[in-house]
């Protein structure tokens, strides 16, 4: 990534406490462009259930990574928090820093265009797992980073409520992306009329961010089938001004705009059969 911020949690009212880690990452709100946070030294449950609140409430992306016998926190109502499961004593592994070195790893691609599973981490040991384990913390869900064929790869890379973080991480830059182009339009333009030019305009901003994301592989192109039936990738639907009613009109707010689009996915496994035969 371009650039890590580095957030300081301060001391509470007294010597043994600190300031809840909400107030932490409410602080580091004041600087702008940052999706991912990790917590450092903070492995508590209590902290870690609430930088995943905070996070999901905030639509920001939060990792962290944990060892022993159970997750310090359930995590299976949350979209926007992933965990990593690591070996080792905690003072003495680099491992503990895995899901901060996942991050650090796919923000450096565009959103959508990446598969965070199969990622090789920087710096990151791998851990010594048996099937047991593994099935265990693909229960949970919990990522980790494993030796397979000689290559160390993250495996996993779901977020608590099963959703691949690849696909999270998509959804919230769609979200950030239309409402960006969509305002800089409106406060750019003069006036922008509610007419079906003025509609169309909004249209267009849209569709700008799906292109992109089409182009960088995260949107299906369209497809044809055998019986030259066309299927788009994406497609934003508008209402005609003229189905509008005045009262609407007035209201200056445009209602029902939707759009649909075709995620591309990406494969993990493949299960191949054959047969020798003289």
């Amino acid at each position: 990534p371009e650039k890590v911020y580095v957030t300081v949690r301060q001391a509470g009212d007294s010597d043994a406490t600190n300031e809840p880690i909400a107030t932490t990452l409410e602080r580091a709100t004041s600087e702008t462009g940052w999706y991912g946070l990790a917590l450092v030294g903070f492995n508590e449950g209590t902290d870690t259930k609430a930088a995943a609140t905070w996070a999901e409430a905030n639509n920001k992306l939060f990792g962290f990574s944990w060892t022993g016998s159970e997750i310090p926190v359930d995590i299976t109502s949350y979209n926007r928090t992933f965990a990593m499961y690591y070996t080792g004593k905690e003072e003495n592994t680099d491992a503990k820093y895995s899901a901060l070195a996942l991050m650090a790893k796919c923000f450096g691609y565009d959103p959508g265009s990446v598969n965070w599973y199969y990622r090789t981490l920087s710096g990151i040991s791998a851990s010594n797992l048996t099937n047991a384990k593994i099935a265990e913390l693909n229960k949970v869900p919990s990522g980790y980073y494993i030796t397979v064929g000689g290559k160390d790869i993250v495996m996993g890379a779901k977020v608590g409520t099963g959703e691949w973080i690849d696909i999270i991480r998509l959804r919230d830059w769609l979200i950030s992306e239309i409402r960006d182009n969509v305002f800089s339009y409106l406060v750019a333009s003069k006036k922008v009329p509610y007419t079906d030019k003025g509609i169309t305009g909004i249209q267009n901003r849209i569709e700008e961010v799906l292109r992109t994301a089409q182009k960088n592989g995260a949107i299906d192109n369209d497809i044809t089938d055998e019986n030259g039936n066309k299927t788009k990738g994406y497609e934003v639907i508008v209402p005609r001004a003229s189905s509008i009613s005045k009262a609407e009109k007035k209201s200056r707010i445009l209602r029902n705009v939707t759009f649909t689009a075709r995620l591309t996915g990406a494969i993990n496994l493949a299960y191949i059969k054959g047969t020798l035969t003289y």
